[in-house]
């Protein structure tokens, strides 16, 4: 009976021993090679853009005041996305790191009332669990290869950065789309004796491709012009014998505005961060437009003899045209957080 006791304990000591060797363990909870992207909050462009070491640690520097998001993503793999679930902590060089959060599903963590100097950033996995998308592998976490394909996937370059060790993420802080509202005052040229136009415009750039520090997308909008400068022709009203009074020279047309025309464009254009608030945007655009200007009569009015005559001396039809050309355009933007000049 003792014999068979000890045989059972030993067969059971055998597959924990097999099991433990199967898995490995995790010998540090810090997280390598994860891209960390942080921004300013409002204040939209990224701070500092870089990898963790393989002690799971970042340096960088504040220079401005705030609150600020930090997103970690994947690196090493074609499919990393973000990490979700992990312990980010932050502190001075040579002091105790504070946790300041755990990542949620887009990989972001808030820092509030963060303060200017240097600090060290540290990634780590709650527990002896490693966050969604890593595998324990040489005692630490690692990202695995089999990221699900519908996650979104992180950018990554060819780049080291000082306070790492691996491939810098290079996802730009400028990701969304751009509005732009417009106004201004439009001149056709004096040849062609339209006078000035007030125009209204409105237009997006939305990225496709995120790059570091620029991208690539699609720019598409629309305009309105219009001008109320008389378009009648000038003209000398007839004298006539025996008029009783010098003639009455009279304007009819459709009414305000004289002349207006709308406009749609789209196109492929760029944005390339010159600095965290300073953007250069070309683009090249496909545009439609329609023009249009209202009628307009001149009459005279005369009194010969007691009878009064009215005709018509001159007349500007109405005019309508419509045309397909390209147009090249640079927009140079400025941010004040979310909105720029």
């Amino acid at each position: 009976m003792k014999n068979s006791i000890s045989i059972k304990k030993s067969a059971l000591l055998l597959m924990l021993l097999l099991f433990a060797y199967g898995q490995e363990a995790l010998a540090s909870n810090n997280i390598p090679g994860v891209g960390v992207v942080m921004k300013r909050n409002p204040g939209g462009g990224a701070n500092h853009v870089g990898t963790s070491n393989n002690n799971g640690d970042l340096s960088f520097n504040i220079k401005e005041a705030g609150n600020y998001t930090i997103t970690l993503s994947g690196t090493g793999s074609p499919k990393a996305g973000p990490v979700v679930g992990a312990i980010v902590k932050c502190g001075k060089p040579k002091s105790n790191l504070l946790i300041i959060g755990t990542t949620n599903q887009n990989g972001e963590v808030a820092w509030k009332d963060a303060k200017p100097g240097n600090y060290i950033l540290r990634v780590e996995s709650a527990g002896d669990q490693c966050p969604d998308g890593y595998i324990v592998k040489e005692g630490k976490c690692r990202i695995a290869d089999h990221f699900a394909p519908d996650q979104p996937q992180a950018k990554t370059a060819g780049n080291r950065d000082g306070g790492g060790n691996g491939t810098t993420v290079v996802i730009w802080a400028r990701k969304s789309p751009l509005i732009f509202i417009g106004g201004g005052i439009v001149s056709p040229g004096t040849s062609t004796g339209l006078g000035h136009f007030t125009d209204i415009n409105l237009s997006t750039y939305i990225p496709i491709k995120s790059f570091n520090k620029w991208s690539i997308g699609l720019e598409a909008g629309g305009g309105y012009s219009f001008s109320n400068k008389d378009n009648c022709p000038e003209v000398s009203p007839f004298q006539l014998m025996n008029q009783m009074a010098p003639p009455v020279v009279n304007e009819r047309g459709t009414g305000s505005p004289k002349a207006a025309g709308f406009r749609l464009s789209a196109g492929p254009a760029a944005a390339f961060a010159v600095s965290d608030n300073f953007m250069v945007l070309p683009s090249l655009n496909a545009v439609y437009s329609s023009f249009k200007e209202s009628n307009c009569i001149v009459t005279q009015t005369s009194q010969v003899n007691g009878i009064t005559y009215n005709w018509d001396i001159a007349k500007h039809n109405r005019q309508q045209s419509s045309g397909i050309g390209f147009i090249p355009k640079l927009k140079l933007v400025y941010l004040f957080g979310r909105i720029g000049l």
